[in-house]
C-alpha cells in the first residue's frame, strides 16, 4: 500500500469528527488518532519525519515521544498518589530489525538534546572544578575551626564565640553542581 502520508492524515481526521461533548480515552482511538486530535504539530512532525527519513510512522512517534519527555524533563513534575514528585521519565525500547533506519532516526531527532547535554556537561565541568576549590578551603577553614576550638576547650577558655562561628561556616558548605545527564544509553 503506498499511500501518501498527507493523504493519510486528511483520511484519519475525516474519518474521526468527535462531537464536543465526547471525551477521548485510551480505549476510544487507535494511538494514531489519540494523537493527532489535541496535537496536530506532533503528529504533522512525525509524519514528515517519517516521510524524510523513511521509517515507520510508529518508531519515529515512540522517538518523538521520548525527545518530548526529555526536553519536558525541568519542566514538569509527577505528583505521585502517595506523595512526593518526580520529573517526567519515558522509559521506551524499540525493537526493529536491521537496516529499518533506527540509528538515523535517533541520531536526527537527538541532536539538539546531545548538543544541549555536550554545552551543559563543558559548564558542569567549570562548576565541577570551581566547587572543588570552594570546598577544600571550606574544609581547611573547618579544621582551622575545630582546632581553635579544642585549644578553646583544653584552655578551659570562653568558646561560645568559636561555636558560633563553626556553626554558621558549617551551614555554609558549597553546593556540589548536579551533572546534567539526559541520555543514558542508546542501544541500537
Amino acid at each position: 500500500m503506498n499511500t501518501n502520508l498527507n493523504q493519510v492524515a486528511t483520511i484519519v481526521s475525516k474519518q474521526f469528527n468527535p462531537p464536543r461533548s465526547h471525551i477521548v480515552t485510551g480505549f476510544d482511538l487507535p494511538l494514531r488518532q489519540i494523537l493527532y486530535l489535541p496535537h496536530r504539530r506532533l503528529y504533522d512532525g512525525v509524519v514528515e519525519v517519517s516521510t524524510n527519513y523513511k521509517t515507520n510512522y510508529d518508531m519515529t512517534l515512540l522517538v518523538a515521544l521520548a525527545f518530548v519527555a526529555i526536553c519536558c524533563q525541568g519542566m514538569v513534575k509527577v505528583e505521585k498518589p502517595r506523595g512526593g514528585a518526580s520529573p517526567v521519565s519515558l522509559m521506551i525500547l524499540i525493537l526493529a530489525d536491521s537496516g529499518t533506519r533506527k540509528s538515523a532516526l535517533v541520531k536526527a531527532l537527538f541532536k539538539v538534546v546531545k548538543g544541549v547535554q555536550r554545552d551543559l556537561l563543558d559548564e558542569f565541568e567549570d562548576a565541577n572544578r570551581n566547587y572543588t576549590r570552594k570546598h577544600e578551603a571550606w574544609k581547611e577553614i573547618g579544621k582551622a575551626l575545630k582546632a581553635k576550638l579544642r585549644k578553646g576547650v583544653i584552655q578551659g577558655n570562653d568558646i561560645n564565640d568559636i561555636e558560633i562561628e563553626l556553626e554558621a561556616h558549617l551551614a555554609n558548605e558549597p553546593d556540589k553542581p548536579l551533572k546534567p545527564k539526559f541520555l543514558y544509553e542508546v542501544i541500537t
